[in-house]
């Protein structure tokens, strides 16, 4: 029962790998089959706990997008085939990006203009680049129905994304502060659990970044984030605090796969040496490789209960810290910490409430 208590008070619905655990030692008939429901329970629990949810289906998205990795056209042609697809009349009108048969190597982004066989179709542009054994991946664009819907959320809603591929054709822009953004299955290098319905892929088909988080408290779940675009962008771009990321898998982007979230390097500090001119920090773990002078500063995170902050001084000289505007190092609100941080040294704040913080410094506590 501890397991499922675990599995429970996380809070995120988990894969069926994650699920193996709690049946270890037990003789369980058909366990995969259990492992499966559990999944599905523990998905069904998160959902019924939030009363606002949207679903992208409702607003008109498909995800019926189709990724291969055969694709062939020449240039200054429209005729693209692929050995692997079964296209069908159904796909006129589609997007397809076709990775590598653009301009200058870059992406083809256009549509289905007709279907010639199930493994050829003309497509509205000409390629400029021929490419054979291409990446490419087509399919109704759902971004809009799924801003739409995610639009359409009261704060602390949910929006449900369902099992299945969803071609996505422009970044999507998530300002979550509270909201839910949760896939309905997971699939880990397109390894999905076996069960109701599979994986949530969201496949980047444009120059650009595929998500873009902002705001703070929230989750986006049950992911994964493909791309066959080798232009510009990033997979997950995450410029808020306290946002989680459970299962969530960010793969094949020209740029990073993720930016943001809990960690943070290559920073420069603030050189007014002043709480008001300090870096402001936004992640868990922070890396600050410039101090070009000493008592260069960098100011946490406003607090709040449990909130964690790790600074790391790679510069070259002593770091000064600030508490966020209010908040308290230890040595009154909006003092500075009594000693700085010494190159190469490291240090961990903890906050035991929304104003007051600890830090802790191997071999000792200051």
């Amino acid at each position: 029962m501890a397991g499922i208590s675990n599995l429970i008070s996380s809070g995120s619905p988990k894969t069926k790998s994650q699920l193996s655990g709690i049946t270890n030692g037990v003789t369980v008939p058909n366990k995969a089959f259990f492992e499966d429901k559990v999944h599905q329970y523990i998905v069904d629990i998160v959902t019924a706990m939030i009363a606002d949810r949207r679903n992208p289906i409702d607003y008109g998205a498909k995800f019926d997008a189709v990724r291969g990795t055969d694709g062939a056209i020449s240039s200054s042609d429209a005729t693209f085939t692929s050995s692997g697809s079964t296209f069908t009349s159904s796909d006129v009108g589609k997007s397809i990006t076709v990775q590598g048969a653009g301009s200058g190597g870059a992406i083809l982004k256009t549509t289905i203009a007709s279907i010639n066989t199930t493994t050829s179709v003309e497509l509205t542009a000409t390629a400029s680049t021929t490419v054979s054994s291409a990446n490419f991946s087509y399919g109704t664009d759902d971004a809009t129905a799924i801003k739409s819907a995610y639009d359409d959320l009261a704060t602390d809603g949910m929006l449900v994304l369902p099992f299945g591929k969803s071609y996505i054709g422009s970044s999507l822009a998530f300002d979550l502060n509270g909201v839910v953004v949760m896939g309905m299955g997971f699939s880990n290098n397109d390894t999905a659990f076996t069960g109701t319905g599979g994986a949530t892929e969201l496949i980047k088909g444009f120059n650009g970044d595929c998500i873009a988080v902002s705001g703070n408290n929230s989750i986006l779940g049950n992911l994964d984030v493909n791309s066959v675009a080798n232009g510009s962008g990033d997979g997950i771009v995450n410029t808020g605090i306290r946002n989680l990321f459970p299962n969530t898998s960010s793969r094949n982007h020209s740029g990073n796969n993720f930016v943001g979230g809990d960690v943070k390097s290559g920073l420069t500090a603030g050189t007014t040496q002043t709480q008001a001119g300090g870096l402001d920090l936004t992640s868990r773990i922070n890396e600050v490789s410039t101090v070009a002078n000493t008592s260069d500063t960098v100011v946490l995170f406003a607090a709040y209960e449990g909130a964690e902050c790790i600074i790391i001084n790679n510069g070259a000289n002593a770091l000064r810290i600030y508490p966020a505007s209010g908040d308290n190092l230890g040595s009154g609100a909006n003092t500075v910490m009594t000693t700085n941080l010494a190159t190469t040294d490291m240090i961990k704040f903890i906050a035991y409430d929304a104003t007051n913080w600890r830090g802790f410094r191997e071999p000792y506590v200051i």
